[in-house]
């Protein structure tokens, strides 16, 4: 059993690089690449997240390549719908 209270401190706890793809309000999509440099808010502020590199995704929602002078981008829980967590490989 997990000591954490939410499922997003559990997994983000864990510090595991992996790729995210941002369902934002607005139906579109935003891929990134959460690594060492990430960081995902936890306890009472959970939700809000720092992406450290942002990548183009095709129609099919399928990592292309990085965005161009990227730095990443920080998203606040009101700004998108759900992530979706993908492994690294």
């Amino acid at each position: 059993m997990s000591p954490h209270l939410t499922a997003w401190d559990d997994f983000f706890s864990r510090k595991q690089a992996c790729w995210i793809v941002v369902h934002l309000n607005d139906g579109s999509l935003i891929g990134g690449y959460f690594g060492d440099l990430s960081i995902a808010s936890v306890g009472t502020e959970a939700g809000h997240i720092y992406i450290e590199e942002l990548w183009q995704l095709d129609q099919t929602g399928s990592f292309v390549s990085p965005a161009s002078e990227s730095k990443g981008a920080i998203f606040r829980p009101t700004d998108y719908l759900w992530l979706e967590i993908r492994k690294d490989d």
